[in-house]
Order: structure tokens, then C-alpha cells, then sequence
């Protein structure tokens, strides 16, 4: 609350907190909302102002109360901009690492950082993963509204509004399926059941193979890690169950088939050495097995920063800038061992740490969900590149903020305690 006495003014620090807090979860949902929806348009730019907006009024709380903390997930991702950045002096070709890239990772940067600068209490944790799966559903609709009816279940959905892709969509309902998934499974909310088979067969309308798939898994791996470990091989049992009757749906449905079914089959014939129709997949692994070459080639720094597409497009057949679908490889030919060690460091630190937690905790949900995050995250990896994605960087900067999470610790005592104080 702010008010003038003896011609002074004064702001009461917990109504100012609260209502910063209260613009970061409006300026969450509308930047996550703008920059799928609209990106590479006008409109999208908003959606990167609303962030740093956002981010903006976290960091005045912080420093107004002093607690400006875990600040390493900031300076992480900083040092590999700053070092994919410095790659352009050693690069193949200096010009091409486009000035738009480092953008995005500035963006990304602030972003993340305001994330872990938000998450104090296990009641933030659990209102920015409502935030998230609020707009992703939006993003889903938005997509429905946008879009000719015809094309719904023609595959390949999720690019009407933007020039976002398919897979960049399935990525974001993946999460929000994880996330409805976590609540109404774990928490019992059960409203949000219907959340996650919307984002569930979202996944599916996307025909993202690794989308389907590791949602699939990661909400198995909710049930299996959830609070009643006696019940652990039911939930086991109950979770295979699941995955046959879904591909058995999938597979005996025409239109499903047509949708993702087909590419599922291809996947296995691929993997066991048959030829397959779909050009994609036999694509893919050149990308990867050129991205080991150039990796071979120079294996301490790379090539530089964004120039495995450009080598890709001027010395192979395919004459065109792709990225490699697989964040390993692509991150060793561009930035080599340094560059991958300095991005996967992270990823390490907060994965031990999470393990470290949930094995010596009884239980805790939220650290339960913090490792299913790590686990698809990795998995993630295998089949796309996350370094310029935000959010895959919000998902680890979620991630990471579990670390310090004490679920014993209410945020509605720390208020009460600090008024107390004062």
C-alpha cells in the first residue's frame, strides 16, 4: 500500500511485494501466450517486453527485501551466451552466429531467471505450473480457433497463428499434460484431469512422435514415484496397461493413424533396419551422424556458435540450414566438449541435487516432479535442440527451483513471522 505522511512517501513492503508478484503472473501467462502464438510477427515482441516486465518487478521485490537469491541458474546460462558468443572468433564462418540468436538468448536469460527469482515457497512452485498449463491451454484453443476444421485431425497440427512448428507446440502441451497430470494424480485436483487428455491428444494432433511418447512416459513416471510406494507395481501394471490400449487406439483408428500412427511404425521399422516411406527419419540421422563428424573434426571447441546449419547447407546434399534434431550433437559440433560441458553442467548440479533430496526425504511432490522434468528434459534432447528454446529453459529453471524448496516452510508463515518482526 503506498501512502504520503509528514510529506513522505511510504510503500508497504508486503502489499508492494504482492503486487509485483501479481504483474510477474500476468506478464507469465500473456508472454508465454504471445510469443508461441505470434512468432516472428509484430505482435511477438510484446510478448518478449512482457517478460522483461515481468522479471523486472521480481527483481525490484528482491532487492527491496534483500533476497536476491540462487542466482546460479542466471549466471550458468549467462557464461554460455557469453561463451557461444565468443565462438564467432574461432568459427568456420564468424557471420553467420546472426545477431537474432543471441537475442532469443537474452531473452531466454531474463525469461528463466525470473522463474527462480519467483519460486520461494512450495506455493509459488505451484502457481507458476497453473500459470503455465493456463496458457498452454490457451495456445491450444487459440490454435483450434485459428484454424479450418479440415485440418485438425490432418496432422502436423499447431503452426496456424505463427511460424512456430509443429514439435515446438507438442513441446508446450507435452509439459502442460505433465503438469494437469501432476496435479489432479498426485494433489487429487482432479478438474484437472480433463486438462491432461485435452493436452494429451494435443500431443497427438501434433504428430510429434517424441512429444506422444515422453508424455506418455512422464506421466507413468508420476504414478510410479508417487506417494504410496506399496502401490508402486499396481501403478506399474496400471501404466503399461494404459500405453497398450492407447497405441492399440491409435493403430486401429484410421484417423489417429494418419495422424501419428504411421510415423510410430516407421520409427520401429527404422530402428530395427527396414526401409521406410517417410523421408524424415533417415534425414535425421545424417543430420546427427554429421554433427558426430564435424564433432570429430574439432572436438575441444567446435565450429562455433549456430554453425553446424551453415556447414550442413553448404557441404551436404540436403542445401539448406537445419538444425540436427539432437542437442547433444549439435552442441558438440558447434561449441564442442567446453561449450557442452558448460551448457550440461547445469543440468548435472541439479539432477544430483534433486536425487540427493527425493532419496532423503519420505516423500516430497515436488521434488518427485522436478526429477520427471530432468528425465524428460534429457529425453527431450535426443530429438531436439533446446539451448534457444525458452521453454525448455523454463522447464530447468523449474526444475532447479525445487532444489531449495522446503516444503515444510509455508509462505503464509513467512509473512505472518516478518509482520510479526516489524
Amino acid at each position: 500500500m503506498v501512502s504520503v505522511k509528514n510529506g513522505i512517501l511510504r510503500i508497504d513492503s508486503g502489499s508492494f511485494e504482492s503486487t509485483m508478484r501479481l504483474i510477474f503472473d500476468i506478464c507469465f501467462f500473456l508472454s508465454n501466450v504471445i510469443y508461441f502464438d505470434f512468432y516472428n510477427r509484430p505482435l511477438h515482441n510484446l510478448g518478449v517486453a512482457l517478460s522483461f516486465l515481468g522479471t523486472g518487478c521480481i527483481l525490484l521485490t528482491k532487492i527491496q527485501n534483500r533476497r536476491l537469491t540462487h542466482i546460479s541458474f542466471g549466471v550458468w546460462y549467462l557464461l554460455f551466451t557469453v561463451f557461444a558468443r565468443l565462438s564467432t572468433i574461432w568459427a568456420f564462418s564468424p557471420g553467420t552466429a546472426e545477431t537474432r540468436y543471441f537475442n532469443i538468448m537474452l531473452y531466454t536469460l531474463v525469461y528463466s531467471f525470473g522463474i527462480t527469482q519467483y519460486i520461494e515457497y512450495k506455493e509459488d512452485f505451484e502457481k507458476i505450473i497453473s500459470n503455465f498449463v493456463a496458457a498452454s491451454t490457451v495456445i491450444a484453443l487459440s490454435q483450434f480457433l485459428a484454424s479450418n476444421p479440415s485440418v485438425w485431425f490432418a496432422g502436423f497440427f499447431g503452426s496456424a497463428l505463427g511460424q512456430n512448428n509443429s514439435n515446438t507446440f507438442g513441446i508446450i502441451m507435452l509439459y502442460c499434460a505433465l503438469f494437469a497430470f501432476y496435479k489432479a494424480y498426485t494433489l487429487n485436483k482432479k478438474r484437472f484431469y480433463p486438462i491432461f487428455l485435452f493436452s494429451f491428444f494435443c500431443c497427438i494432433l501434433s504428430s510429434s512422435r517424441k512429444a506422444f511418447l515422453i508424455s506418455f512416459v512422464g506421466a507413468a513416471l508420476i504414478m510410479v514415484f508417487s506417494k504410496n510406494r506399496k502401490m508402486r507395481f499396481i501403478h506399474i501394471i496400471i501404466a503399461l496397461i494404459l500405453l497398450i490400449i492407447g497405441i492399440l487406439a491409435i493403430f486401429e483408428t484410421d484417423a489417429l493413424y494418419k495422424i501419428i500412427g504411421y510415423r510410430l511404425e516407421n520409427l520401429i521399422k527404422f530402428n530395427s533396419g527396414e526401409t521406410v516411406q517417410e523421408g524424415s527419419l533417415p534425414m535425421r540421422k545424417f543430420m546427427i551422424d554429421y554433427a558426430k563428424q564435424l564433432f570429430r573434426s574439432r572436438p575441444i571447441l567446435g565450429y562455433g556458435y549456430a554453425n553446424y546449419s551453415i556447414m550442413l547447407a553448404e557441404n551436404t546434399y540436403l542445401r539448406r540450414a537445419v538444425y540436427a534434431h539432437n542437442t547433444y550433437y549439435e552442441l558438440l559440433a558447434d561449441l564442442g566438449i567446453v561449450g557442452f560441458a558448460l551448457y550440461y553442467s547445469s543440468h548435472a548440479y541439479i539432477s544430483i541435487k534433486l536425487l540427493v533430496k527425493y532419496f532423503k526425504e519420505k516423500f516430497n511432490s515436488i521434488t518427485m516432479l522436478a526429477i520427471v522434468i530432468m528425465i524428460t528434459k534429457f529425453t527431450c534432447d535426443t530429438a531436439t535442440v533446446s539451448m534457444l528454446e525458452p521453454n525448455f529453459q523454463a522447464m530447468l529453471a523449474i526444475a532447479f527451483s525445487a532444489v531449495f524448496i522446503d516444503v515444510t516452510q509455508s509462505k503464509k508463515q513467512f509473512f505472518f513471522d516478518r509482520d510479526s518482526r516489524s
